[in-house]
């Protein structure tokens, strides 16, 4: 099975590297793309140097629009890509990913899915490391029952399946939650075999508590249709 992988960027020259290696060296992408959203550091040449494909431009203005291009970008260079595979920069994907996918799509009734995940626990000890513990906990029974994945797990789909979704939702917050509700409608989710492994920086900088709040927070809203576009303003308030 032949499995393009799509990395959004943003401003993540101290990550890519590591990220884009271990795609390499944990499984064989028959294509790797960087979808760069405007980086003022040196992202996109890391990301070359690391033999990927950058696609960039005015119109990658937010996450889900990076990776429909990406998508787009590894489409165009390879017309016999039977999957694409979403990956955060912050998150490394597990050894054998690509026999993984290929595994949970050998079943036709299904249309995509992720991988499971762990957090990069390195430097957390005490009362953090536990309320992440408790939140990596709580999100595999979400996954499980919902079957709403988020791109720090790696989201995998069929190239005709996401084709016939319509790709990403164009919004600025929760695109990856949208693109499964689309495949959901089209066929199965399922969890491959192995995790990610996640960094919980955006925890650690805002508090984990706290943070796990904000997120609780914005994911509710969202539920009773609150506008994206306001919710990432909220998401972002303090970002740094």
């Amino acid at each position: 099975m032949r499995t393009a992988v799509v990395v959004p960027t943003l401003d993540e020259e101290a990550r890519i590297g590591a990220t884009l290696r271990a795609v390499a060296a944990r499984g064989s992408p028959a294509a790797l793309v960087v979808a760069d959203c405007g980086s003022a550091d040196g992202t996109r040449a890391l990301a070359r140097a690391a033999g990927a494909d950058v696609v960039t431009g005015p119109e990658l203005s937010c996450r889900s629009a990076a990776l429909n291009a990406g998508a787009a970008r590894a489409l165009d260079a390879d017309g016999a890509l039977d999957a694409l595979l979403f990956l955060h920069a912050d998150a490394l994907p597990p050894d054998g990913w690509d026999e993984a996918i290929a595994d949970v799509l050998a079943d036709p009734r299904v249309v995509g899915g992720a991988f499971d995940f762990a957090w990069d626990y390195a430097g957390t000890r005490g009362l953090p490391r536990g309320l992440l513990a408790a939140i990596e906990g709580f999100n595999r029974v979400r996954m499980r029952v919902t079957r709403c994945y988020y791109g720090d797990q790696g989201i995998f789909v069929r190239v005709d399946a996401f084709a016939r979704a319509g790709g990403f939702p164009a919004r600025t917050l929760l695109e990856d939650a949208g693109l499964c509700r689309r495949l959901r409608r089209l066929g199965r989710l399922r969890l491959a075999r192995g995790r990610t492994t996640a960094s919980p920086r955006r925890f650690l900088r805002h508090g984990v508590a706290r943070q796990a709040m904000i997120d609780a927070a914005i994911l509710a809203a969202a539920a009773v249709g609150l506008e994206p576009a306001r919710l990432h303003a909220w998401y972002n308030q303090d970002k740094g």
